[in-house]
């Protein structure tokens, strides 16, 4: 059957922080994709969970480097369509998609994300649905089916707040937060 099986780059680690955000400080997440058949193009759409950070960039990576990406912000995320100009970039895999042995995901889409306030949310996860393949004949591809007996669902990428400099736990970062840190560091 032809279909495609989205995820991301854990580079901590399966179930650990992703990637780091911080009000002054964007985080990264990388979209990765194992397809059995080549794809020309991808759509779908980002969310954020909670709504709390914005993506504020999508780049093509890795085998979909020079593909076309548009997009467009939403209220929880980005709706996105990446397509090639000749070919189909995103490569097929061996007919066992879930074994990544024989199917390594490739990574696609760089997603970068940003503090809409200050009060950044501890972790929130990025997901992806709405996911629509095209071969290079305009064959639509779909998501993979779940096998019976196989307990292996979709993860998306989490991303947690950035371990801060506030000290005195007051919310901002000034000079009584630097005079704690210098007490610690110096055994006062």
């Amino acid at each position: 059957v032809e279909c495609l099986w989205p995820g991301f780059v854990h580079p901590n680690g399966f179930g650990a922080c992703d990637a780091f955000v911080s009000p002054g400080h964007q985080a990264k997440v990388t979209m990765t994709l194992r397809t059995t058949v080549a794809l020309a193009g991808l759509q779908g759409h980002f969310f954020v969970d909670p709504a709390k950070l914005r993506i504020v960039s999508l780049v093509p990576t890795g085998v979909a480097a020079g593909m076309h990406l548009n997009w467009v912000p939403t209220d929880k995320g980005a709706r996105f369509t990446l397509f090639a100009e000749a070919g189909a970039p995103i490569p097929a895999c061996g007919p066992d998609i879930l074994d990544q042995t024989q199917c390594p995901p490739q990574p696609i889409i760089e997603v970068t994300l940003a503090a809409l306030d200050p009060q950044v949310p501890g972790e929130t996860w990025v997901n992806v649905s709405e996911l629509l393949g095209s071969d290079e004949f305009g064959n639509g591809v779909r998501l993979c089916p779940f096998r019976s007996g196989n307990r292996i669902a979709f993860e998306g990428a989490r991303v947690c707040t950035e371990p801060g400099c506030d000290f005195n736990a007051d919310g901002r970062t000034d000079v009584r937060d630097l005079v704690l840190m210098v007490h610690c560091v110096n055994n006062f």
